[in-house]
């Protein structure tokens, strides 16, 4: 068994082994391939860990709007 570091590399490797026995059915290959981009950005999203703060989305409630205190 190969040992890999956290890389995108490794995380392609991975990709492509999960989806080695993939088959398109019709005229939708191209979603394999992009199932294994999504597979590797969800393997390198990970590896990054949690974020100490998550940015609000800009409808939230939570959402920084200059000069307007709105949660004290």
């Amino acid at each position: 068994m190969l040992a890999f570091g956290p890389d995108a590399a490794a995380f392609r490797v991975a990709a492509e082994a999960a989806l080695a026995d993939a088959t398109p059915s019709g005229d939708n290959s191209f979603k394999i391939e992009l199932a294994r981009r999504i597979v590797t950005r969800a393997l390198s999203l990970a590896a990054a860990g949690t974020p100490d703060r998550v940015s609000a989305l800009p409808a939230s409630p939570f959402a920084l709007v200059p000069g307007v205190l709105i949660h004290a």
